[in-house]
């Protein structure tokens, strides 16, 4: 999977050969795995980018989200899109 982050304060940022991505919501917790369903929503909360050997998460978002063809996209509306790496996955 690969996965693409837009934002006013940090531009693009690209992601590829994901395992999985985590969405924690104030409304929900989503777990998007490869090949799963189209989903499109809407973020307040953070989201992580699980790779095989590590796990890169953010914090303090707010924006939209769309998942379609093992491809994420998230455009964020406020919040710092720095990619903060804090564990491995083996530990997850």
């Amino acid at each position: 999977m690969k996965a693409k982050v837009v934002s006013l304060l940090n531009g693009l940022q690209e992601y590829d050969n994901l395992e999985m991505i985590r969405i924690k919501s104030d409304r929900h917790t989503l777990l998007i795995m490869q090949n799963f369903m189209p989903v499109i929503g809407e973020l307040n909360g953070s989201v992580e980018f699980v790779f095989e050997k590590n796990i890169i998460g953010m914090t303090g978002l707010k924006g939209y989200y769309m998942h379609k063809k093992n491809s994420f996209s998230l455009l964020v509306e406020e919040g710092d899109t720095t990619p903060i790496e804090y564990k491995e996955a083996a530990d997850a």
